[in-house]
């Protein structure tokens, strides 16, 4: 049972612009969760993958083909979009470098999640006050592309969401929620890939791996309830705005601060 709820609030937070990791560490907290080790974040980390490729089946189609297309000589749009995807990933991969060779002992605490949960939300709610929307998926920039890249490697301090500082810096650069929302998935991608290489690598140094019925809990479990999340939250941010997840990460982070006495 105890994979079943990690696996469950991974699937949930994970397309939330509300830290997934954080979650996981404060509701370990409350309901003594044990941590699964590095083989169950591998396995995690692959679930959501698989959650974003197939949501994303046929953008991420088109962009293989304009891939494939570019060797021919042929750039379309197609391609020039998945560079900016790129772009968007460069500042994650180079701080994600230096912080799993450098400072791989940033851990969450009370005090830290909390602090962070209420500032994010309060600037996520302003960032989508305020910002305008005039800006679709295909007219990002590259320099959009990057400044959103740049932002979004701040997920690294423990705490902070992907998913929030993306559509943060997205909505401050002009961009409609839906398509802030759509890039900020499909540059999870390459991320995720790369994440996973890297857990996996660390797992296999430290556990022996075997298709299990723990391995069929985590991935099923994670990638259902992923999915249904991901499909909701795409479909809310089409016709809503980010209000309720910033007030959400506000409130999380006082109850958090009073609740552990931080």
């Amino acid at each position: 049972m105890n994979l079943f709820w990690l696996s469950l609030i991974q699937g949930i937070t994970e397309f939330l612009p509300v830290s997934s990791s954080g979650h996981i560490f404060i509701f370990s907290a409350l309901f003594y969760l044990k941590d699964g080790g590095r083989l169950t974040e591998v396995l995690l980390n692959l679930a959501t993958l698989f959650v974003v490729l197939f949501y994303f089946r046929t953008e991420v189609k088109d962009l293989f083909l304009a891939v494939l297309d570019s060797f021919k000589g042929i750039i379309s749009s197609k391609f020039h979009q998945g560079l900016k995807i790129c772009v968007a990933t460069l500042p994650v991969v180079m701080i994600g470098f230096l912080v799993h060779s450098y400072m791989d002992h940033l851990t969450h605490s009370f005090r830290l999640f909390g602090i962070i949960s209420i500032l994010l939300g309060g600037l996520m709610i302003l960032a989508d006050w305020f910002g305008k929307t005039s800006v679709s998926y295909d007219r990002i920039t590259y320099k959009k592309a990057f400044l959103i890249g740049l932002i979004q490697a701040g997920a690294f301090i423990p705490g902070a969401s992907r998913l929030g500082l993306s559509l943060t810096a997205a909505r401050v650069l002009g961009l409609k929620r839906y398509d802030a929302a759509k890039f900020s998935f499909l540059t999870s991608i390459p991320i995720g890939i790369g994440a996973f290489v890297l857990l996996f690598k660390a797992a296999m140094e430290n556990t022996v791996f075997y298709f299990g019925i723990n391995f069929f809990i985590i991935l099923f479990t994670c990638f259902f309830v992923g999915y249904v999340t991901l499909y909701l939250f795409m479909k809310w941010v089409r016709q809503n705005s980010l209000l309720v997840f910033g007030v959400y990460r506000i409130l999380l982070g006082i109850f958090v601060l009073i609740y552990f006495y931080a």
